[in-house]
């Protein structure tokens, strides 16, 4: 894997301001978490990937469907199974959720470093990180 220059990455806006991090893509990490909301990071995030093939599409689209099953289901006062779905969706979502976000914390770290558990699940999940870091 090619690894970063040691030391720490400054980014600097037009207007002087600077953003620090022990990669590039850690410091424009820095910069994209000021100016965008996570939860605008994540709905275009959520977007991108419900159109790709990924494994995060495809969960993506899973839960989309469980949703939509869990409102026809309300539609048809059967509410305690629209519950279950909804619930099952959202812990999915906080699943999906936290896997990224731990895939992207560990996109930057050694492989060598890593359990033989961490290098399997980052193996699946690598190619997910490039994607929503569009590289």
């Amino acid at each position: 894997m090619y690894e970063p220059q040691e030391g720490t990455w400054t980014i600097t806006a037009p207007d002087g301001r600077q953003w620090t991090g022990a990669s590039g893509l850690l410091a424009a990490a820095a910069e994209q978490n000021e100016r965008i909301p996570q939860e605008v990071q994540m709905q275009r995030i959520m977007v991108e990937c419900a159109d790709s093939g990924s494994l995060l599409g495809e969960v993506c689209r899973l839960i989309q469907e469980l949703q939509d099953e869990a409102d026809l289901c309300r539609n048809e006062t059967a509410t305690d199974i629209a519950y279950m779905l909804e619930t099952a969706a959202d812990m999915i979502e906080r699943l999906k959720d936290d896997a990224l976000t731990m895939a992207l914390r560990l996109l930057g770290e050694d492989d060598d470093s890593f359990a033989p558990e961490t290098r399997e699940v980052m193996e699946r999940w690598r190619k997910e990180c490039m994607a929503v870091l569009g590289a």
